[in-house]
């Protein structure tokens, strides 16, 4: 019975020191729309494996399923994914980021469910639609305003932090902090398309 014990206690202590990234988003308890735009995030501090790969459980960690593989570890303490959560609904869902040397998942579960009323979708000419941060305002360009039905914008959780209507060429984001962003401009006929940005 010892032994098994003290078996066990190394195992553990080996995982432990292979699980060299650590993932930070989402760790547990969050609750994510399906269908809304987010960053899954780990720290890469540890690890000098070149790449990741992602997965996600809707069960606990029973099954799992790759998300993505081969994604960088940046190198500068953390790492990130653009994802779109998919249209399904857990309330045990778990990510977990392996580096070919070890893996750690989410802490705890969290939940997918809900969505977003519109798919995501392309307008006509995506590739010409323009968004960027300059001097505490978030510029658009090359969307007709009556084509514009409204712009949101997500910070790196998934969170709505930003929502307009209104047509304009720059909007005053004087309080967004330095960060990673993901901008969805809608057309009027609910198609949208999202712009990774950096202020």
């Amino acid at each position: 019975m010892i032994k098994k014990v003290l078996f066990a206690a190394c195992l553990a202590s080996v995982f432990s020191i292979n699980a060299q990234v650590t993932v930070t988003f989402p760790n547990g308890g969050e609750t994510l729309p399906s269908g809304i735009p987010a960053f899954i995030t780990w720290d890469d501090s540890q690890t000098s494996a070149p790449t990741s790969d992602i997965y996600l459980s809707l069960n606990g960690g029973a099954n799992w399923t790759l998300v993505s593989a081969g994604e960088s570890n940046l190198g500068i303490g953390f790492s990130l994914y653009s994802w779109s959560v998919p249209s399904t609904t857990s309330t045990s869902a778990l990510i977990k980021v392996d580096d070919g040397v070890g893996a750690d998942q989410s802490d705890a579960v969290f939940t997918i469910g809900g969505g977003l009323p519109n798919s995501v979708q392309s307008i006509n000419g995506v590739a010409s639609v323009k968004a960027f941060f300059a001097n505490n305002e978030l510029n658009i360009s090359n969307i007709e305003k009556a084509s514009f039905n409204n712009l949101k914008v997500y910070d790196v959780t998934g969170n709505l932090v930003f929502k307009s209507d209104a047509y304009s060429n720059a909007y005053s984001v004087n309080d967004f902090k330095s960060g990673i962003y993901l901008i969805q401009i809608a057309d009027k006929n609910n198609n949208i398309v999202t712009k990774k940005i950096v202020k």
